[in-house]
């Protein structure tokens, strides 16, 4: 399988478990690897055949402002839900870093990392 990949991604957000986390938006990273047939797009050069990079960037957005997350591993799986909803795509990998987690710590940051494909079913 082809694979669509972004890097480094930042979003802002509501985050956290606590008060103070919620207070104010704060800043996650974003790796995103999206799997789907490119070969069209390979041989046609038209950006009817692929995915738009952009608009992939605006969906993983507009879902990061939707509503405050209180765990890393919702605002992953409601965006990765949403990709596969928005999108050809038959599987999404999303790693989302929050660099402020750990830093009292000493930690680069915490990531949850999520897979999840399309039910063939509810196609």
């Amino acid at each position: 399988m082809d694979r669509i990949l972004i890097s480094k991604l930042p979003l802002l957000c509501r985050l956290g478990v606590t008060d103070d986390e919620q207070a104010s938006p704060q800043t996650v990273v974003l790796d995103l690897e999206l799997s789907l047939d490119l070969s069209r797009a390979a041989a046609s050069d038209a950006i009817a055949d692929t995915v738009n990079y952009s608009s992939v960037c605006a969906v993983a957005e507009e879902v990061a402002h939707h509503r405050p997350y209180r765990l890393i591993e919702s605002l992953s799986g409601e965006i990765a839900e949403a990709l596969l909803a928005r999108f050809p795509i038959e599987q999404v990998r999303i790693l989302v870093r929050k660099p402020a987690a750990l830093a009292r710590q000493g930690a680069a940051f915490a990531a949850v990392e999520l897979v999840r494909k399309r039910d063939a079913k509810t196609e």
